[in-house]
């Protein structure tokens, strides 16, 4: 006698934040980290947000890191939590910024003193905060030390060579793959040539005004 087989399907709940799988990782992330900006702005929580918009604490999480795609009722109730348009949300998607591209035939070359040359890499502003990138090449024993007075710092990672580096009162003995950051207020710069030549990258970040 054949078996009859029954077959029961299962009705799901609809629910107001449907998640599906993210189709551009692009338009997630950058609408979750417009949605953490603006929550932070306003000092509230994830929590506080989440029981503003009416939506799970884990939800709003996950929107925030990019790991789903929120439905667009969930998007109208976290703009609206946040006081915004929900064209908001998707703002950075439409701004452009500035983008430095240097050739190395043409990045400009400064000699400070003989044996110290800086090539400058690029540049860039934000609001007043401004951000340097050069390539330090140093080929002789000579002693260069800046006293910059400004309110920033200085991220200095070594590329070739021996150098010892004075900060303050302290000195380093930087090598290839070393790292130092510094405050710019600090007296700081190569003390003595260990092995040249030395190369070192120089990232210096500082307040404008």
């Amino acid at each position: 006698m054949p078996i009859k087989r029954t077959t029961f399907t299962r009705r799901r709940k609809a629910v107001a934040n449907v998640v599906q799988p993210s189709t551009s990782s692009h338009v997630v992330t950058a609408a979750g980290l417009q949605i953490r900006a603006l929550r932070i702005k306003l000092g509230l929580t994830v929590q506080e947000l989440a029981a503003q918009a009416n939506v799970s604490t884990a939800m709003v999480s996950k929107i925030e890191n990019g790991y789903v795609e929120a439905s667009v009722g969930c998007l109208e109730n976290l703009a609206r939590a946040l006081n915004v348009p929900i064209t908001e949300l998707f703002a950075q998607l439409y701004e452009e910024h500035d983008c430095t591209y240097a050739r190395a035939a043409d990045a400009p070359k400064e000699v400070i003193i003989p044996g110290y040359q800086s090539q400058r890499l690029g540049h860039t502003v934000l609001g007043r905060l401004r951000a340097e990138f050069n390539l330090i090449t140093l080929t002789e024993r000579v002693i260069n030390f800046d006293l910059l007075g400004r309110t920033g710092a200085n991220f200095i990672y070594m590329l070739a060579g021996h150098v010892l580096f004075r900060c303050g009162s302290q000195t380093f003995l930087l090598a290839q793959g070393d790292s130092l950051l510094l405050n710019l207020t600090d007296l700081h710069g190569p003390e003595e040539i260990i092995a040249p030549p030395v190369a070192f990258l120089s990232v210096c970040a500082f307040l404008l005004g």
